[in-house]
């Protein structure tokens, strides 16, 4: 299984400085929510990394507040410039992906972050997600016992059988062995 380092700068120049200390991963998740402009040129030529781009909004645990639109510029900058994958939330795809114009050179990651551990919700959220054709599944919950990484296997064999790349796992100190274990079964990364 891959390793994805999570970065999330509050500078441009913050990033460039986390760029360097990140080779022993195998790609570089970088959050945008604090970042305003960008040089994906300059990001590109930092690491031959694969880069995922990713803006998180507040309501699902991330810092942006800025409106949806405002989005839609960064996530076209980073599919110009080569990025290999973009992260866009389930909620908000409707409103984003029909605004850019996707290159095969750039994957979409649909992703679902939050704190509904219903395994029956969450099984139900998954397949709505799949009826979106994206290049990559992202189902995170958060966990509040160490039982609930159950939910998480469970979800895993449910992608399993569809076929689909993914990446499940929960959240949270009691769903730290998921993100492990998770790799082993199948997960894209961890």
């Amino acid at each position: 299984p891959e390793f994805c380092i999570s970065l999330l700068p509050e500078s441009f120049s913050g990033l460039m400085e986390d760029l360097s200390g990140c080779e022993w991963g195998d790609l570089i998740e970088i959050r945008m929510d604090y970042l305003q402009e960008v040089d994906f040129r300059a990001i590109r030529q930092a690491t031959d990394k694969r880069i995922i781009v990713t803006c998180r909004t507040s309501s699902e645990g991330g810092f942006y507040s800025g409106s949806i639109s405002a989005i839609i510029p960064l996530y076209q900058a980073a599919i110009d410039n080569g990025m290999d994958y973009i992260d866009v939330s389930y909620s908000e795809a409707k409103q984003l992906l029909n605004k850019l114009s996707l290159k095969d050179s750039t994957k979409v990651i649909l992703s679902h972050q939050g704190g509904e551990r219903d395994p029956a919700v969450l099984q139900k959220l998954l397949v709505n997600m799949l009826s979106l054709p994206e290049d990559v599944y992202k189902l995170v919950f958060t966990a509040a016992e160490e039982n609930d990484i159950t939910i998480a296997f469970e979800l895993i064999d449910f992608a399993q059988t569809e076929g689909v790349k993914f990446v499940i796992h929960a959240m949270g100190i009691p769903g730290k062995p998921s993100r492990i274990l998770g790799a082993i079964r199948g997960n894209c990364w961890t």
